[in-house]
């Protein structure tokens, strides 16, 4: 039998023991293209000629490099909104029977703490609406526990 492999828009012939085997097929072409570790194989019988099989190797998209979202998640760093932080740190704060210097002092606080807590809060909100626009990706591996 005849195995013609389509492998990044080039045909390859390779030797039937090869060609019948995912697991050879794949160790066989990865030191060339490496993209074929994780990629699906597809065969299709010629249907002229029944000594004569097509295998697509198609690559599946990776993450390029980059953390899984759940790595880069656990790896920023956490802190609290800095306007509620300046809130918790000052419970009761009053301006009464302070000098105009202190009052400005925390007048510029409150107003660097108040930008730094919107961003946030803006942030926050983006990445939020980010997650509900994602599409579900489906999985052929069965979490654990079902």
């Amino acid at each position: 039998m005849k195995y013609t492999i389509k492998v990044e828009g080039q045909e390859l012939s390779v030797p039937a023991e090869i060609g019948v085997n995912d697991e050879l097929l794949t160790r066989a072409l990865a030191p060339v293209y490496p993209g074929v570790a994780n990629a699906r194989i597809k065969r299709i019988l010629d249907k002229d000629d029944d000594q004569h099989t097509f295998v697509e190797v198609i690559k599946q998209a990776g993450t390029k490099g980059y953390l899984s979202p759940l790595a880069q998640l656990t790896a920023c760093v956490g802190g609290m909104n800095p306007a509620i932080e300046f809130y918790m740190n000052y419970p009761a704060l009053t301006l009464v029977g302070k000098s105009p210097v202190e009052i400005e002092c925390f007048q510029s606080q409150i107003e660097t703490v108040c930008e730094e807590g919107e961003l946030q809060g803006k942030m926050i909100a983006a990445a939020l609406g980010r997650f509900q626009d994602a599409s579900p990706i489906p999985d052929m591996r069965v979490p654990v526990g079902f």
